[in-house]
C-alpha cells in the first residue's frame, strides 16, 4: 500500500485513494473489515475512523507512506496490548519549560499536546493564500457542514470534555470548533501568514492548535486545574473571566495565558507580526497519532513561510 500512496498524483482525491485501497484488499483477499480496522490502528491507534480514502487524502504524503512502511510505528492488536508511553515535561527553551500536570492526565489518560518552536523572520513571504480554503473544501469532501460539526468524532469528544469543565460547549466551543464552523458558514478570516498556517492545519484535521509568543512568557508553562481567585484577560473579551478550578488552562508563572484548554488565548502571549520566537500547540484528548499529523504539516508549512524550526515534541500520552 506505500507504493500506491508514493505513486499517487500530488493531488489525489479521497475517490482515489478509495478505489486504490479497495484495489489492494482485492490484491490481498482480505475482508474490508479486517483491511480498514488494520489502517486505522496503524494510523491513528483505534479500530475505526474517519472515511479512510478522504483521510489519506489529506494526511501529508510522506509522512503517510513512512508509516505505511512501519517506520516509528506502533500496531496496537487490541487496547490492552497498546504501549503508552507518557512524557510529562520538556525544554523549550533555555529558560521556559513547558510541562502537564499530573492531575490532568490522571483524568485524560490519552491527552497529548504536540509542540513546535520556532524563530520568525521580520518579513514573511505570503505563500499561504489558498491554505484556508483548501481546509475548508476537505471538511466538505467528508460531508460536514456548519450544521453537523458537532456530530464528528474529533468535535463530539472535545465537547463531552468541556461539558466536564461545568461549561457549555454550545456557548464556549474547543478552538477547532469554533474556527471551523466560521470558515463553514462563510469564507475564512486571513488574520497573517504564521496564524493562516496553524489555523488551516485546525481547520483540515478539526484539532485545536493555537501559538504564544516566548518572549511574552514568564518562566515555566503548564497544563493545569485552575486556581480559586485566578482571572484570564482574554482576546475578543472586553473584561477578564473567572477561572474555575474545573476549568483545564495553560498557565505561566504569572497568569493564566489560555483558558478553557484551547478556548481562548490571552491577550498579553498572542502572537503578532512583532513575535520573533513563538510555540506552536496542537491538543488531542485522543492520544498522539493526530498531534503526529497535524504538527508535521505544520512544520511543512512554516518551513514554506520562511519559519526556522526551533525544535518540536509532545506531552502526554503516546500510543
Amino acid at each position: 500500500l506505500a507504493e500506491k500512496v508514493a505513486a499517487a498524483p500530488a493531488d489525489a482525491s479521497g475517490e482515489y485513494f478509495h478505489l486504490a485501497l479497495y484495489s489492494f484488499k482485492d490484491e490481498l483477499g482480505m475482508q474490508p473489515k479486517d483491511m480498514f480496522s488494520a489502517l486505522y490502528r496503524l494510523l491513528i491507534g483505534k479500530p475505526s475512523g474517519p472515511r479512510a480514502g478522504w483521510f489519506l487524502s489529506i494526511l501529508p504524503r510522506d509522512w503517510l507512506v513512512d508509516r505505511l512502511q512501519l517506520k516509528g510505528a506502533t500496531i496496537a492488536t487490541s487496547d490492552r496490548q497498546q504501549h503508552i508511553e507518557v512524557v510529562t515535561e520538556a525544554k523549550l527553551t533555555d529558560n521556559i519549560s513547558f510541562k502537564i500536570s499530573d492531575a490532568i492526565l490522571q483524568r485524560y489518560p490519552e491527552a497529548c499536546v504536540g509542540y513546535v518552536v520556532a524563530e520568525l523572520p521580520g518579513t514573511i513571504s505570503d505563500v499561504s493564500t489558498d491554505w484556508l480554503e483548501s481546509a475548508v473544501s476537505s471538511l466538505k469532501e467528508r460531508g460536514i457542514a456548519a450544521e453537523s460539526l458537532s456530530q464528528t468524532p474529533e468535535i463530539a469528544g472535545w465537547r463531552q470534555a468541556y461539558s466536564g469543565f461545568g461549561v457549555k460547549p454550545s456557548k464556549y466551543p474547543c478552538s477547532a470548533e469554533a474556527l471551523a464552523k466560521r470558515a463553514l458558514k462563510g469564507s475564512p478570516a486571513h488574520v497573517s501568514p504564521v496564524v493562516d498556517a496553524y489555523n488551516a492545519v485546525s481547520i483540515r484535521h478539526l484539532i485545536p492548535m493555537g501559538a504564544l509568543d516566548l518572549d511574552k512568557v514568564k518562566g515555566t508553562i503548564e497544563m493545569r486545574y485552575g486556581k480559586a481567585g485566578e482571572q484570564a484577560d482574554l482576546l475578543g473579551f472586553d473584561a477578564p473571566v473567572a477561572v474555575e478550578p474545573t476549568h483545564v488552562v495553560y498557565a505561566d508563572d504569572g497568569q493564566v495565558i489560555t483558558w478553557l484548554w484551547n478556548h481562548r488565548d490571552a491577550k498579553s502571549t498572542a502572537v503578532t507580526s512583532l513575535t520573533r520566537h513563538a510555540v506552536f500547540f496542537a491538543d488531542s484528548i485522543s492520544g498522539a497519532n493526530a498531534v503526529d499529523v497535524a504538527t508535521h504539516e505544520l512544520i511543512k508549512k512554516l518551513t514554506a513561510l520562511g519559519v526556522q524550526i526551533i525544535s518540536s515534541g509532545y506531552l502526554g500520552a503516546k500510543q
